[in-house]
């Protein structure tokens, strides 16, 4: 769109305005120094040069107006009409005449910025302003009366056109978009020979008849010697000037050799199609991307339409917005169609352009968007048969954009909640979860968003009944080719019964450990009860072992003499039976330790075990013809004193219930079977 005129024009010529602001303030000060000369009755403050016409005081005060006028126009602080009709209407009171000069100069404030027919009346008005001024400054500077009146009878005088030059200056300034000004800040050719030409014609050439005129009414040099000499210096510094233009445009052509160049350059690599189009739309230059893109060579392109290779269902659909950077309204930005290749296919193009103010051209890129497009409609396919699965999923199914917000919730989703879908896209499903779980699943979400790692979280939904139930939610993300995130894919499945479940087994679990634990501190009860118990019958039983030991002992050492050797032979055997006793007794001690102590667990040899303790049953009944027939039994792991006791129990019952028998006999066995140890003991006795 164009751009408002304010704004234009304060980024184009602020500098500009300054000089119009400074121009109108020495006007202004001319104005008043004359006006305060006038008051003092100063003659110099009122001609500025000795002896010389001195500004009338309406003049004066017509400047400082005028000048007033100018500044305030400069620093846009009051409105141009205001301004022109307050000064009019105080000239009008004071019956000031709009002469000598000053005329032109509000002719020319008054049209600033109009045009007609493609004429600019400031600029001409400025101009003639400023040539009344100059004359008038250089009959001033050269004695030529002539040039300081105004016909026969009404001369100027030298503060007048000092301070109609100003305003001249300040008008031409305040205008910078037309006349002399637009030259000077023109970049081109024409701008740079302005800007060094006028100054030197300015400046150097009146300075020059100065001093032409001067060095002849001092009698320096003769009249023609005088007009020679400068004429040669015109020469010389038009010269010098002309090598000075000539060396900038050298450079200037330098530059737009290189630009082309680069413009050439940039044309060539660029995979935009880069079209340039006349004020009427035809194409005026293209990149060589046209011809790998769309096929066309140069020649099929150039001084045709754009429109003519746009697709005609795009003109008539986006016509207006493409038109209108064509025919000069604006701008474009992001604009897709579809554009004609040569072998009859379109590919989509998306469009930026805009215009040249000035010269009505429009500059246009295009950025094919075919595969993209392509992509997308694929995206969009995929999107939709997801979408037609999703439908039919007993879950609760739902899909979010990568940066989070939810565009998809399905019928069941819909149902089980209630609530219609246009109601909950967005964050506003949130409202639907049970209002603990909200800022966990809040914050869990925003956290997955951001990183865009897998959604796994559980927490209750509102059903449309107003119940809530658990549920869990999983959510993957699905990318594109490229790795970008593009979609979240989530469904929520119900796990109410099994949380209900779980919270039940959890109780169970709570009673049973409390059973146990009761039942652990009854058990080391009872255990404190049974080792009070052991230790009780082990000081009972060891009492009188102790006394048949010391008697024994005591028959042994003294009264060994009148015993036989089978005297002896028994009071062994009673002091190996007293021994064999005080171990029974430990190892009861230690069984009954069994349920308070870890076992000792060790490799054990059953088969010295087992014999180890058939002898020591011998021992016991020596009489008697027994045979006790073990085995090679398989060892095994376990507690040696508790086997040694375990081995007691089974050999001596087998001993004592073979009593009846003539030939008593005992049979030890064992084997190994599926990584269990098996012992076997048989006997022939009455058991």
């Amino acid at each position: 769109m164009r751009a408002e005129p304010n704004v234009a024009r304060s980024a184009i010529v602020r500098a500009d305005e300054r000089l119009a602001l400074l121009a109108g303030l020495l006007a202004c000060t001319v104005g008043v120094v004359v006006l305060v000369g006038w008051a003092a009755g100063l003659e110099l403050l009122r001609s500025f040069l000795p002896g010389a016409l001195p500004m009338k005081a309406n003049a004066a005060l017509l400047l400082v107006l005028s000048g007033t006028a100018l500044a305030l126009r400069a620093s846009q602080t009051i409105a141009e009409r205001v301004e022109t009709e307050a000064e009019l209407a105080m000239l009008r009171a004071l019956g000031v005449p709009l002469g000598q000069g000053y005329l032109l100069g509000r002719l020319a404030l008054l049209a600033i910025g109009r045009s007609w027919r493609g004429w600019h009346p400031s600029a001409f008005f400025a101009g003639l302003a400023g040539l009344v001024g100059g004359l008038g400054i250089l009959g001033y500077l050269y004695g030529a009366n002539d040039l300081t009146s105004i016909g026969s009878v009404t001369q100027i005088s030298f503060p007048t056109v000092l301070g109609l030059a100003i305003l001249a200056g300040g008008l031409v300034a305040a205008d910078p978009e037309h006349g002399l000004m637009r030259m000077l800040r023109d970049p081109s050719l024409a701008g740079q020979l302005t800007r060094r030409l006028v100054p030197t014609i300015v400046l150097v050439l009146p300075v020059a008849g100065w001093l032409k005129i001067g060095m002849v009414q001092a009698g320096i040099l003769d009249e023609r010697v005088a007009v020679a000499a400068m004429v040669c210096l015109d020469i010389l510094v038009l010269v010098g000037v002309g090598i000075w233009i000539a060396a900038g445009v050298e450079r200037l052509d330098h530059a737009r050799v290189a630009a082309r160049r680069e413009r050439d350059r940039l044309l060539e690599t660029s995979e935009n199609l880069i079209a340039i189009t006349d004020p009427a739309g035809r194409l005026t230059l293209v990149s060589p991307s046209w011809t790998r893109t769309l096929g066309y060579g140069p020649d099929e392109l150039l001084g045709h339409m754009l429109a003519e290779f746009i697709h005609p269902d795009d003109l008539a659909s986006d016509g207006a917005a493409f038109l209108a950077a064509v025919n000069h309204v604006g701008r474009v930005n992001g604009l897709v169609n579809r554009g004609r290749a040569r072998d009859g296919t379109y590919r989509w193009l998306e469009w930026n352009g805009t215009r040249d103010p000035e010269t009505g051209q429009l500059y246009a890129s295009a950025l094919d968007i075919t595969e993209h497009r392509r992509a997308d409609l694929a995206l969009l396919q995929s999107e939709g048969w997801y979408r037609t699965l999703a439908d039919s999923l007993p879950h609760l199914v739902w899909t979010c954009r990568a940066d989070g917000p939810c565009d998809y919730l399905s019928p069941r989703w819909v149902a089980y909640t209630g609530v219609p879908e246009s109601e909950q896209l967005g964050y506003r499903w949130l409202e639907q979860l049970h209002p603990d779980d909200r800022d966990r699943v809040i914050a869990e979400w925003a956290a997955v968003a951001a990183r865009g790692e897998s959604f796994d979280i559980e927490f209750r939904i509102r059903r449309a009944d107003g119940v809530f139930r658990w549920f869990k939610t999983r959510a993957i993300p699905f990318r594109d080719n490229d790795g970008q995130l593009v979609k979240w894919f989530g469904s929520n499945t119900d796990i109410d019964d099994s949380k209900r479940g779980e919270q039940e087994l959890r109780e169970l679990n709570a009673e049973l450990d409390g059973r146990v634990t009761q039942r652990t501190i009854a058990l080391e009860a009872a255990n404190r009860e049974l080792e009070a118990f052991s230790y009780s019958v082990s000081h009972d039983l060891r009492a009188p072992l102790r006394s048949i030991d010391a008697f024994s002992q005591i028959l042994l050492n003294e009264y060994a003499a009148p015993l036989d050797a089978e005297g002896r032979r028994i009071l062994g055997i009673v002091l190996r039976n007293v021994k064999q006793m005080g171990a029974l007794i430990d190892d009861l001690l230690a069984f009954a330790r069994v349920t308070r102590k870890e076992l000792d667990r060790r490799h054990v040899d059953m088969t010295s075990l087992a014999r180890s303790v058939a002898d020591e049953l011998r021992a016991v009944e020596p009489d008697r013809a027994i045979v006790i027939d073990i085995g090679s039994l398989v060892d095994a792991p376990g507690d040696g004193a508790l086997l040694r006791q375990v081995w007691a129990n089974l050999l001596g019952n087998a001993v004592k219930f073979s009593r009846p028998v003539e030939a008593p006999r005992v049979e030890v066995r064992s084997d190994q079977l599926d990584g269990e140890y098996r012992y076997t003991v048989r006997d022939n006795g009455v058991g």
